[in-house]
């Protein structure tokens, strides 16, 4: 085995797979914080292993503040969301 690939690991409400990310920062608590995931990074490059996460920017929970915004037809926001 050379690489772990770990899917969606960003704070998410959960009615998508953990796809429907609403903080593309934010590591979600289930997973553990931003230092356990620091910690898991380290163990696995210990091993001469690579990393692969999942990131899908093209969608997001209906939670996330661009689609909260969007809602409220923030003009920044508001052709995020179709």
């Amino acid at each position: 085995m050379k690489a772990i690939w770990l899917t969606s690991i960003y704070k998410t409400p959960f009615r998508d797979l953990g796809y429907d990310v609403s903080d593309f920062c934010s590591i979600d608590p289930r997973f553990g914080n931003f230092d356990d995931f620091k910690s898991l990074v380290d163990d696995i490059h210990s091993h001469q292993m690579r990393l692969i996460l999942d990131f899908v920017p093209n969608h997001c929970s209906s939670e996330h503040r661009w689609f909260q915004a969007a809602l409220k037809n923030d003009s920044h926001f508001v052709d995020y969301s179709i």
